[in-house]
């Protein structure tokens, strides 16, 4: 079965960067350009604990008619403060959800290869795409550790 529309929602962590949130949600939109009508989304932006808020610090993005602006009053680190953002991309039908720091920058058509391997695949639950270091073009290892709890440290499962 091949799902024609998606519902996606983007979720973008942001703690005390304004600036990397900003340049961010420009990459989402021009990436969100590039889908044209294949899937409808929705940009979440998750400010964790800010001083001063995002909404003071860039408040383009707080009035912005595509972003829904989450407040936490404190810092609650990357998987509660992404639990908060789910839980408002709970609150309409989701189809998929990304999962971003605020000091990504997307490529133009990431957004797009993501929507179509979802279509192809919709019985996968988990889907990521890749990370690259913008200052030196490498791939980042982002496969996962194995904690080895005897010796007290980690270890990439993966690596290229």
């Amino acid at each position: 079965m091949i799902t024609t529309h998606l519902q996606v929602c983007v979720i973008v962590l942001n703690w005390n960067n304004a600036a990397h949130t900003v340049v961010c949600v420009k990459s989402i939109r021009e990436s969100i350009r590039a889908l044209s009508d294949q899937a409808s989304v929705q940009i979440i932006i998750v400010d964790n604990g800010s001083s001063p808020t995002l909404a003071k610090s860039a408040p383009e993005l707080a009035l912005a008619a595509d972003i829904t602006l989450v407040t936490s009053e404190s810092n609650l680190g990357f998987s509660a403060g992404m639990n908060l953002g789910m839980q408002e991309a709970d609150q309409e039908a989701t189809d998929a959800v990304w999962l971003l720091n605020n000091d990504t920058v997307v490529d133009r058509n990431a957004l797009r290869a993501l929507v179509d391997f979802k279509k192809k695949h919709p019985h996968k639950a988990l889907i990521g795409s890749v990370v690259v270091n913008s200052a030196t073009q490498d791939l980042q290892p982002v496969f996962g550790y194995k904690y080895y709890k005897y010796f007290g440290f980690a270890s990439p499962i993966r690596t290229r």
